[in-house]
């Protein structure tokens, strides 16, 4: 349980940093009215993340049933990952066909400057989504190798925002190139993964038996504090 927890803080904080870090950093490096423009960008943006996140948190439960069955879990997640870009195509038509309209009705005629780019914000959600549905499948087959690339990820977004910031477009461009980075490298890794994935490989290992006995004398001084309460 500990392994694993430390598996999955890893992921989820990953994801949430890519959420967030790049508002952060473009509030630090952009003008008010910029950043501003920026914030509404990412709220376009997180949009698509939200409308296919239900993919992703369906994804985790069935892979880890499929591995465990014998079953391949690939099918699985070819079948989610081709949900979740069906959805979000559905998003990105609208972004693409009516931007001004999209820009309006949430923020109103002030941020007229973010119309050009809401199409590729929305790539940016629909990037994010899949990067988050790689991560959850990883977590699902206990695999811990995509931890650092992750990091990577996140690391190559701060920096392309520190060296790459002197108007909206950069940014914006900076954040699709290193989610869209990262999305090459998960779906590298997985594809390395699948053919190994078998039911023993979410086995966790037996405890040797100096920490079963451990456990056993815990697990009675528990029992007898307890009768004494």
């Amino acid at each position: 349980m500990a392994g694993f927890s430390l598996t999955a803080t890893a992921g989820i904080i990953g994801v949430l940093v890519l959420y967030n870090q790049d508002v952060i950093l473009a509030k630090h490096y952009l003008s008010d009215h910029d950043a501003g423009i920026y914030g509404g960008l990412n709220k376009i943006g997180t949009i698509l993340y939200f409308l296919t996140l239900s993919v992703s948190q369906v994804l985790f439960p069935r892979v880890v049933e499929a591995v465990a069955k014998e079953q391949n879990p690939g099918r699985i997640l070819l079948s989610s990952a081709g949900l979740l870009i069906a959805l979000g195509a559905c998003a990105l038509v609208v972004f693409a066909v009516v931007p001004g309209l999209v820009v309006g009705i949430l923020f109103g005629p002030s941020f007229s400057d973010a119309i050009p780019l809401v199409f590729p914000v929305g790539v940016i959600g629909l990037a994010l989504a899949l990067d988050n549905l790689l991560v959850q499948f990883f977590m699902a087959v206990h695999d811990r190798v995509f931890v650092p690339i992750l990091i990577l990820g996140v690391v190559a977004e701060a920096a392309l925002i520190f060296l790459f910031h002197a108007r909206v477009g950069q940014v914006v461009i900076d954040v699709l190139v290193a989610l869209v980075g990262l999305l090459v490298l998960l779906s590298a890794r997985c594809y390395v993964l699948l053919p190994r994935l078998r039911a023993e490989s979410l086995a966790e290992p037996e405890p040797a038996v100096g920490q079963r006995l451990v456990w056993r004398a815990w697990l009675r001084f528990f029992c007898f504090i307890t009768r004494r309460v």
